[in-house]
């Protein structure tokens, strides 16, 4: 209501009162106005882009605005007051209609007597709308870090018709977003500063909705304004090269060593030494091994003796 006031009273003011209303205007800054920031820093009232889980339409521009009653609508007095604000989202303006054109042909007509007949034909060329399409018709959406604002629209002309209002914009994408967007059947349509490929189209939805259900894209179409080179923010795929032959190793030729056997010589059986006999000291060779129950006992280092 707030809104539609301060219209009024500009509308109300006589031809002298313009300028004094268009001065009124313009010192109150739109965001307090609208009651929401409708300049590209919070990209025209659609902070969050339509990927993001629970983001909404900053806007409705299409002849249903009765159908968006909690919407920013661009329609009628809406478009009237935005033009005082250089800034803030401005309703497309209508293209001018192209003029017809004539063309005079000559047609040479023989009969017995050669006549020459002037025909005037009226021509009236097909407009362009400036937009070339760059995919059609696929289920996905395109997500890119250009982003610039995103609403809904009836058509895909009036899509490109507000990307034409918004500066910078190049490029629209318009899809439908089925059981998202709160159940509307519109067209989402979502504005970009450059150009993008179906490569970039990967959101695909797949968020949960309040009623339970989820959403899913159809229909996405992407256009590019003319004259505009086409990008992808997609990374390219990277190369694999072939992979080489696998090198063979030649494995050492190992030489066995001849196993050799050694032989252990069994110890020659010794005589029993009697009692109280030598069995050992320095420089002796004789038996060391006394009989029974007796040991050979050291006694100095040239004698050991066989004792009890």
């Amino acid at each position: 209501m707030r809104v539609a006031s301060y219209v009024a009273a500009a509308a109300s003011l006589t031809v002298p009162g313009v300028f004094a209303a268009t001065q009124m205007l313009a010192s109150v800054d739109v965001s307090q106005v609208l009651g929401f920031d409708a300049g590209p820093d919070s990209f025209y009232n659609a902070p969050n882009p339509p990927w993001v889980a629970g983001s909404s339409p900053g806007w409705y521009y299409g002849p249903s605005p009765e159908n968006h009653p909690d919407m920013w609508c661009l329609h009628d007095y809406m478009c009237r007051l935005l033009d005082y604000y250089p800034n803030a989202l401005h309703c497309p303006k209508p293209k001018p209609t192209p003029s017809p054109t004539t063309t005079t042909k000559t047609v040479a007509t023989t009969t017995t007597t050669t006549t020459t007949d002037t025909v005037t034909v009226t021509v009236t060329p097909v407009p362009s709308d400036g937009y070339v399409q760059i995919f059609s018709n696929i289920t996905a959406a395109v997500q890119a870090d250009d982003f610039m604002t995103f609403g809904l629209t009836e058509t895909v002309d009036d899509c490109k018709a507000m990307c034409d209002s918004v500066p910078g914009c190049t490029f629209v994408n318009t899809y439908h977003d089925v059981n998202g967007k709160g159940g509307s059947t519109e067209l989402t349509c979502s504005l970009f500063q450059f150009c993008h490929t179906a490569a970039d189209a990967d959101n695909r939805g797949g968020q949960s909705q309040p009623d339970g259900s989820i959403d899913f894209i159809i229909n996405s179409d992407g256009w590019c304004k003319e004259g505009n080179p086409v990008t992808s923010s997609a990374p390219a795929p990277t190369s694999t090269a072939s992979p080489s032959p696998p090198t063979t190793t030649a494995a050492p030729t190992t030489t066995a060593k001849p196993t050799t056997t050694s032989k252990t010589s069994a110890a020659p059986t010794q005589t029993a030494v009697p009692y109280y006999s030598q069995c050992g000291g320095y420089g002796y060779t004789g038996s060391t091994k006394c009989l029974s129950p007796y040991k050979c006992t050291f006694i100095n280092l040239f004698y050991s003796q066989c004792r009890p």
